[in-house]
């Protein structure tokens, strides 16, 4: 910080990337079985930020959790007017997720601010772990970012994951109190002056170009979408084919429609990764489908 960089000697770099890829595997032995498994607001997410927490102490940093669960571990700075410089990204997983996504951003982060903590700086600079930003548990991610900017409404609160429970029930069970992020607008800490993040690409664009590393320069847009499809239940037997209401087939076209549209433009995606039959049966016509969606933009990277 104060317009300097601080550059490794090349066997404390070699230690620092090696302490990395340790940290990443002790995370990802965190709701372990084929792949990571760490739920947002879950007890597996919970131990992965209590790990998280003993690095950013044992590496001398001040600790602090907002009423959301964000960690966050600063470097204070000499001049506490200028605004905070943070890194970080996320340690909730999707459904046996991977070792990197999110995770490299905390542990690369709070080896970055590290280093950077045993020099003079001027800024503030800290490393943060964001609280279920995958989405995947109550259907609505960025959660911890979202309450750090005081975009939770009290509603949300109140969305319930498969197994019955809400958001401020997981947060309670957690110690973290509900109530404290049901007023919009008011956010749970002050915001940084600057953040950013280190992020494994998700896709093929960097080694398509035999590239290591790319500069974000535009941020994807994004938009979850839940589609209800009702039709009329009948008897797989007994039903013509004409007289049919079948709502897992107009699902299906909405499916293959979703997929087109989004061809048709090479920044588009859209996925539908989730989809839902009411009481399902092979000899019986659906009444009732659920589709999840996801659609976004195209990330554009900038290389020097």
């Amino acid at each position: 910080m104060s317009g300097r960089c601080c550059w490794l000697p090349s066997d404390r770099a070699s230690s620092a990337a090696s302490r990395v890829l340790r940290r990443l595997e002790a995370l990802y032995a965190i709701g372990g079985g084929p792949g990571a498994s760490r739920p947002g607001l879950s007890l597996a997410e919970q131990q992965a930020h209590d790990l998280a927490a003993g690095w950013m102490t044992d590496a001398g940093l001040e600790i602090s959790v907002d009423a959301a669960g964000n960690l966050v571990g600063r470097a204070p700075g000499s001049d506490p007017e200028l605004g905070e410089v943070w890194t970080g990204s996320h340690l909730d997983t999707v459904p046996n997720g991977g070792r990197f996504d999110g995770a490299l951003g905390v542990v690369a982060g709070l080896e970055a601010v590290a280093a950077a903590h045993a020099q003079p700086h001027g800024r503030t600079i800290a490393v943060v772990a964001f609280r279920d930003e995958e989405g995947c548990r109550f259907g609505h991610g960025y959660f911890g970012s979202r309450a750090l900017c005081g975009q939770i409404e009290a509603r949300e609160l109140d969305v319930r994951d498969a197994d019955g429970m809400s958001v401020g029930q997981a947060l309670s069970a957690l110690g973290l109190p509900p109530q404290s992020l049901a007023s919009p607008g008011r956010g749970t800490g002050p915001l940084p002056g600057a953040f950013v993040e280190l992020h494994i690409e998700q896709g093929t664009s960097l080694a398509e170009r035999g590239l290591a590393v790319g500069v974000v320069s535009e941020i994807v847009a994004m938009a979850g979408l839940t589609v209800r499809f009702s039709g009329e239940r009948a008897h797989a037997g007994g039903t013509a084919m004409t007289q049919r209401r079948d709502a897992l087939l107009a699902a299906a076209r909405f499916v293959l429609g979703a997929h087109s549209l989004a061809r048709s433009d090479p920044g588009w995606r859209a996925t539908v990764g989730e989809l839902s039959v009411s009481n399902p049966a092979s000899n019986v016509i659906p009444d009732e489908v659920t589709v999840g969606v996801d659609a976004q933009s195209q990330l554009t990277y900038a290389v020097e």
